[in-house]
């Protein structure tokens, strides 16, 4: 269990307030008066520390925090490079069905979709196409992939469609001609930290969610992987999405013909698992 000196906006609960157990999923009460700390402030919801507990607390209960609805930072000059940054502000209007960027620099990454796209709603993890013609925003570029802004709601983008709203396609892998298993390894678990948690911005590995990680040799001399893939929060809706980010990821080096994903919730993760950077970058450290 942390300090509770853990950095993050210091606040007051005003009213009994529901909130959701990261690590758990349950659903618990904040009581009138518990103290605590904002740690991070998405479009739609509050993650904050109490008691030794990460919480998720739903922008609808702003007031009892008496807190302005979130609104995270304008999006730097630079943004929309794969450096992991939080890229945009919502605090902004998003253009309707058709509408053009505004010419106005406003320091976000506005897109408009340039064809039919697929993409994943966030945090629900339904799969919808988004028409041509929408417009919205980058917030985060992260991985290879993309989270947008649109019409009130965030959705992820693969890499693979970027060209949907008119940025580019991730480089091709290369491994040298003589690698070894080593080598393949060394590359997966690169391929895994381009997998980002949607709801905290960082990757899969620093968040201590991969357990495992193990190569095999096929018959035809090519490699299958094998992954033990945990979740912050076992009812959480993005596992599915991430195991096929995943997935994606680590079929895309050369000579892994075979990708095979287990979840697993034993032994459950903790705040324990995250790396030294990960704590640092979320305020635990």
């Amino acid at each position: 269990m942390f300090s509770s000196d853990v950095g993050g906006t210091p606040f007051t609960v005003l009213r009994d307030c529901p909130a959701t157990m990261v690590s758990q999923g349950d659903e618990i009460t904040l009581r009138v008066g518990q103290a605590g700390s904002i740690m991070q402030a998405f479009a739609s919801h509050f993650l904050v520390y109490v008691a030794g507990d990460l919480l998720r607390i739903d922008g609808t209960h702003v007031d009892a925090l008496d807190r302005s609805p979130p609104k995270p930072p304008a999006m730097p000059e630079n943004a929309g490079d794969a450096e992991g940054r939080i890229l945009g502000s919502r605090a902004q209007p998003i253009p309707e069905m058709g509408a053009k960027p505004s010419t106005r620099k406003t320091g976000r990454d506005e897109i408009v979709l340039q064809r039919d796209c697929a993409v994943v709603m966030v945090p629900q993890g339904d799969k919808v196409v988004l028409q041509a013609g929408q417009g919205g925003y980058v917030t985060q570029a992260v991985g290879g992939s993309f989270t947008i802004f649109v019409a009130g709601n965030l959705y992820r983008v693969t890499g693979e469609d970027a060209d949907a709203i008119g940025k580019d396609a991730p480089e091709p892998l290369r491994l040298p001609d003589d690698a070894n298993d080593r080598d393949v390894e060394t590359l997966a678990w690169a391929q895994l930290r381009t997998c980002f948690d949607p709801e905290i911005p960082v990757n899969v590995v620093d968040l201590g969610l991969v357990y495992a990680l193990a190569l095999t040799h096929t018959d035809d001399g090519r490699r299958s992987v094998q992954v033990k893939l945990t979740l912050t929060a076992p009812g959480c809706g993005m596992g599915d999405v991430l195991v096929d980010d995943a997935t994606s990821k680590l079929k895309l080096i050369p000579t892994i013909a075979d990708v095979k994903i287990e979840l697993v919730f034993d032994p459950p993760w903790n705040y324990s698992m995250m790396s030294a950077a990960a704590k640092l970058d979320t305020g635990m450290l």
